[in-house]
């Protein structure tokens, strides 16, 4: 069975000159399927015409997320508008990747909540599942989840606590995980990673960021995905095949891939 890199960035400029090298030598490894993820309508643009050059390898999600909607902040009903048609003409797994981002100064933490709350409210009318962005809002982002009960998806690139985890998965969500649980501080992330059962994890890279030890300091490409699901079990107590066939199988229910 193979692994599936569930969030992945194959449209940045990092990939531009090797991005058939680069799907070749995944599938190589054995990651055979990868959803490249749009942060924009100018992204998911991109995103979809890959897909077309790699099919049944190569699928796509597109949302506005909040760095997106920073760069574009009069324009959001037209975009929604948009992204409804993209997302349908274009066949997306996914409508994601969305959220809230209280790091960096986007747009004030009451427009981004509105402009989610906007965006699950389409992904409830397309049935597609959701693709969560989240730093510093866990609790506001669990708020929202909760008045959003027949929406699901997953909480990209989780980097949260192990009661975090139990929260969102009391909220019906998986957990996707990254080359973030390879790094050295990050306990607090192997011990999240325990308390989710099989058919809640999913794994992912985020290249070409998040490169996972022993791979840091390297652009990071969808490849990389199999050293966080080996760092997932062995902190899961599960061995590696075991992890590829839940990872891949939670895929596959969630995304339809």
């Amino acid at each position: 069975m193979p692994f599936i890199d569930t969030h992945c960035h194959l449209t940045h400029g990092r990939f531009h000159d090797d991005i058939s090298e680069v799907v070749a030598s995944c599938q190589d490894v054995g990651v055979e399927k990868m959803i490249t993820i749009g942060t924009g309508l100018e992204d998911g643009a991109l995103g979809a015409d890959l897909v077309t050059r790699y099919p049944g390898t190569l699928f796509s999600a597109c949302g506005l997320d909040p760095f997106s909607l920073f760069d574009r902040p009069q324009s959001f009903a037209e975009d929604l508008a948009a992204l409804r048609e993209h997302l349908i003409s274009h066949n997306c797994v996914a409508l994601g990747e969305i959220g809230l981002e209280y790091f960096h100064k986007v747009l004030p933490p009451d427009i981004q909540q509105e402009r989610f709350h906007a965006q699950l409210e389409l992904a409830q009318e397309l049935s597609l599942p959701v693709v969560i962005h989240v730093r510093d809002a866990h609790e506001d982002m669990k708020a929202i989840l909760h008045e959003h009960p027949s929406v699901s998806g997953v909480i990209h690139s989780f980097d949260g606590t192990a009661k975090d985890a139990e929260d969102y998965l009391s909220l019906g969500w998986m957990l996707s995980f990254n080359g973030m649980l390879t790094f050295k501080p990050k306990d607090y992330l192997r011990e999240a990673c325990q308390v989710a059962p099989d058919d809640r994890i999913l794994i992912e890279t985020d290249s070409p960021f998040l490169a996972p030890v022993p791979m840091r300091g390297k652009r990071c490409d969808p490849s990389m995905v199999i050293h966080t699901a080996q760092m997932l079990a062995d902190k899961r107590g599960q061995d590696l095949e075991t992890i590829e066939r839940l990872t891949t199988d939670n895929a596959q229910k969630l995304f339809g891939i």
